[in-house]
C-alpha cells in the first residue's frame, strides 16, 4: 500500500532483553479521530553501526500482514485504502469449495492495524467497511453480499409491468405465446434441462391465461379493460446460482381492474348483452436471473385475476 503520514506520534518503551526490544506506538493516521496503537518489536542484529553501535532492524511479524486474504463473491470491485485489487484467484480458479462459494480470492500485503474496504458492485448498494488486519490469523476477511440497489428494484418491477400487459393482450387476443413474450423469460439456464423446462413453464402459463380468460358459461366474452397499478415490489431473496448468474426472488402487490361483456342466449332464443366489471388486489412472487446485463424471467406464481 502507498505509504501515508503518520500523525502525534507518541514511542514508548514496554519491554526489553538481550536481543529485542519492544516500543509501543500511539498515533494518528490523516483523517483519523481515534489514536491508533501499536507495539513493535526490534531485533538486534549481528552488525554495529560504526562498529561501535548495535543495530535493530523491525520485526515484519509485528508489523505486516503478508499475503492477507480477502475473500469476495464474483463481480465485486474491491479497494482497500482507495487502492482497487485485482484477484489473485477467481472462483473457476479455485479448488477449494469455501473459496468456490466465496467468489474471487484477493492476497495482499498489509500493515498490521485498521483498514478502509470500498466495495462495489453492479445492481447493488455501495458499502464501505472497517476491517483489522492481523498477522497472528489465516483466516482473513470475508465480504458479505451487498443489498441489492433501489434502481435495480425499480428495474425488475417494470418488467413486471411490461411482462403482464403482454401476458394478458396476448391471452385475450389469443395471438401467443409471441416471441415478444418469451424474451422476458431465461433463455440460458446454464443446463440444458433447466432452460426446457423454463421454456415450458413460459408457454403453459400463457395456454393456462388463454384458458380463464375465455373460459365462461355464456356464448362469449369480451374484455373491454383492463388495468394494473399501484404495483410494490420487494426483495425476498437473492443468491448465486451454479452457473455464476445473480438470481433475485422480488415479491410484489399489486390492485387491478376490468370490464367485460357477455352474450348469452335464454332457452326461449332470446339474445343479451351484460357489462360486468371487478377490481381487487393480488401478489405474486418474480424469480429473475441476469442473462446478458438483463432481468429475465425464471420461474413465476403469478395467477389470472378473472
Amino acid at each position: 500500500q502507498a505509504g501515508t503520514e503518520v500523525e502525534n506520534l507518541k514511542v514508548e518503551k514496554v519491554g526489553e532483553d538481550d536481543f529485542t526490544c519492544q516500543y509501543k506506538a500511539v498515533y494518528m493516521l490523516p483523517g483519523d479521530t481515534q489514536e491508533r496503537e501499536d507495539t513493535v518489536t526490534l531485533i538486534k542484529q549481528s552488525e554495529k553501526t560504526l562498529f561501535l553501535f548495535p543495530k535493530w532492524s523491525v520485526s515484519s511479524e509485528d508489523f505486516l500482514a503478508l499475503n492477507y486474504p480477502i475473500y469476495a463473491p464474483e463481480g465485486y470491485s474491491i479497494k482497500v485504502d482507495g487502492v482497487e485489487l485485482t484477484p489473485s484467484e477467481t472462483a473457476a480458479e479455485s479448488e477449494d469449495e469455501y473459496q468456490n462459494y466465496a467468489g474471487n480470492t484477493y492476497k495482499v500485503d498489509l500493515f498490521v492495524g485498521q483498514h478502509t474496504m470500498e466495495i462495489s458492485a453492479e445492481n447493488r448498494e455501495t458499502s464501505t467497511v472497517e476491517f483489522n488486519a492481523d498477522n497472528s490469523s489465516s483466516e482473513g476477511y470475508t465480504v458479505e453480499q451487498l443489498a441489492l440497489s433501489e434502481e435495480a428494484v425499480a428495474d425488475m418491477q417494470t418488467v413486471v409491468k411490461n411482462f403482464m400487459s403482454q401476458l394478458y393482450v396476448e391471452a385475450i387476443q389469443e395471438s401467443g405465446p409471441s416471441q415478444d413474450y418469451m424474451d422476458y423469460w431465461v433463455s440460458d439456464a446454464g443446463d440444458l434441462q433447466a432452460t426446457k423446462e423454463i421454456q415450458s413453464s413460459a408457454r403453459y402459463l400463457y395456454e393456462d391465461f388463454t384458458e380463464q380468460l375465455h373460459s365462461t358459461s355464456y356464448d362469449s366474452i369480451k374484455f373491454t379493460d383492463m388495468q394494473f397499478e399501484n404495483y410494490q415490489s420487494e426483495i425476498s431473496d437473492s443468491y448465486t446460482m451454479e452457473n455464476g448468474a445473480l438470481a433475485v426472488q422480488l415479491y410484489v402487490t399489486y390492485e387491478y381492474s376490468y370490464a367485460y361483456t357477455v352474450t348469452d342466449t335464454s332457452y326461449d332464443g332470446i339474445t343479451s348483452t351484460e357489462n360486468e366489471s371487478d377490481s381487487g388486489n393480488d401478489e405474486m412472487t418474480v424469480t429473475f436471473m441476469q442473462e446478458d446485463g438483463q432481468w429475465k424471467i425464471y420461474s413465476t406464481n403469478i395467477n389470472c385475476v378473472y
